[in-house]
């Protein structure tokens, strides 16, 4: 009976961990998609500004990263009950909001204003994306122990995103239908990614063992050990030329 129950929990501890896989496609998706048609193509962005933009967001987002892995993991968890998901809990809805308000013009006309809401609003966005789907990442260890549940739940969460990516395929078709449609759309997968975000953490736990005696390096140390893993450097690499691939396409 024992057994039967530990069988069920950690089921169900796959299903909550998996379904965050849904608000993890839709919302970078849709804003993969449609940010430089929304900027560029309907407000008019300015071309020197964009590349100015963009050039900051590219920077910001090669730091952001390992700034917050290592926030996540001085996390005092005596105090906020958890290491991981609170920000799965309270870092999804915020980043669920930054999604939604992002599709509202701050102006139609002022070049530098329009400038202003696209690097703000990217840099928020990408702040809370990150710091969901590092911590989100992380867990998965917690969640399955051996390389064949963690495999598995590979697989499971590729078809469910490949599930949940199909409502990408109709954003510009709502876009240009006009603005309003879109901001709908928009406030409905922002619902949606909220509730389940919310709901998983919820239902999720962390293994308090992990939580003890943690020796957490700093950023420098971190790195140089990062470094000295051939697989790391090898993915890395690779990474960094998939990503290259993808923004010129």
């Amino acid at each position: 009976m024992k057994n039967e129950n530990t069988d069920n929990f950690y089921r169900n501890q796959k299903f909550y961990y998996l379904i965050i896989k849904i608000p993890n496609t839709l919302m970078p998706g849709i804003f993969a998609m449609i940010y430089v048609y929304f900027f560029w193509e309907y407000l008019g962005m300015n071309y020197t500004y964009f590349i100015i933009g963009m050039v900051i967001y590219g920077f910001f987002n090669a730091i952001n990263d390992p700034l917050l892995g290592q926030w996540s993991d001085r996390v005092d968890v005596n105090k906020w009950g958890s290491r991981r998901l609170i920000f799965i809990k309270y870092g999804g809805i915020i980043w669920a909001l930054f999604f939604f308000v992002m599709w509202f013009p701050w102006s139609y006309n002022n070049p530098l204003i329009i400038f202003l809401h696209f690097i703000i609003m990217l840099v928020l966005y990408d702040t809370m994306l990150t710091m969901v789907i590092l911590v989100w990442d992380a867990l998965l260890p917690e969640i399955a122990e051996t390389i064949e549940d963690r495999n598995k739940i590979f697989f499971l969460g590729g078809i469910l995103g490949t599930v949940a990516s199909l409502p990408i395929l109709f954003v510009l078709t709502i876009i240009r239908a006009g603005l309003i449609a879109f901001q709908i759309f928009t406030g409905i997968i922002a619902i949606i990614s909220a509730i389940i975000f919310v709901t998983a953490a919820i239902k999720l736990r962390e293994r308090p063992e992990l939580h003890q005696d943690r020796n957490v390096l700093g950023i420098f140390k971190s790195l140089k050990q990062c470094l000295r893993s051939r697989s790391f450097v090898t993915f890395t690499i690779f990474r960094f030329f998939q990503v290259v691939n993808g923004t010129m396409i």
